[in-house]
C-alpha cells in the first residue's frame, strides 16, 4: 500500500524545522535541522510564515515548473 505525507505547515525555532504531516488521515510532526522545499512559491507561501516583503516577491515570481534532483552522499565533497 502507497502511503501519501501531505505537509501542511512548516516552522523555523531554535534552529530546527518542524514539519506538519497529514499521512493517511493522522497528523504527525517531524523535525530536522534543515528542509528542502521543492514546490512552487506560492505553496511555501502557504506553508511557511514569510516577511511580507519576501512573501510578495515570492507571489510575483510566474511558476514554470520544478525539476529537483536530490542527492545523499557517502563522503562530502
Amino acid at each position: 500500500m502507497k502511503r501519501v505525507a501531505r505537509v501542511t505547515s512548516l516552522r523555523h525555532a531554535d534552529g530546527a524545522w518542524t514539519a506538519n504531516l497529514q499521512v493517511a488521515g493522522d497528523t504527525t510532526e517531524i523535525t530536522a535541522p534543515s528542509v528542502i522545499a521543492c514546490v512552487s512559491g506560492p505553496v511555501v507561501g502557504r506553508l511557511v510564515d514569510l516577511p511580507p516583503a519576501y512573501l510578495a516577491a515570492v507571489e510575483a515570481t510566474p511558476y514554470r515548473g520544478i525539476v529537483c534532483v536530490l542527492l545523499e552522499m557517502r563522503e562530502s565533497l
